[in-house]
C-alpha cells in the first residue's frame, strides 16, 4: 500500500508540473501535432496509470474495497 501511496503522489506531482507539460507541448510542436491531441494523449496515459493502481490496491484490501 505504501508503494501505490508513493506511486499516486508522484504521478500527482507530475500531472500538476507545468515543467513537463511543457516539454512535451515543445516536443508534440516538432512533431507537428497539436498541443490540444497532445494534452488528451497525456491524460489519458495519466487515466491508464490510475486504473493500474485501482487494480493494484483492489488486489490488497479486496474487490470490495471502495465500499462503505
Amino acid at each position: 500500500m505504501q508503494q501505490v501511496s508513493k506511486d499516486i503522489q508522484a504521478l500527482k506531482e507530475k500531472f500538476l508540473s507545468e515543467r513537463e507539460n511543457e516539454q512535451s507541448n515543445i516536443l508534440s510542436g516538432l512533431r507537428d501535432i497539436p498541443t490540444v491531441s497532445n494534452n488528451i494523449t497525456w491524460a489519458t496515459q495519466i487515466k491508464k496509470k490510475v486504473k493500474m493502481y485501482q487494480e493494484r490496491v483492489k488486489q490488497v484490501l479486496g474487490e470490495d474495497f471502495d465500499q462503505d
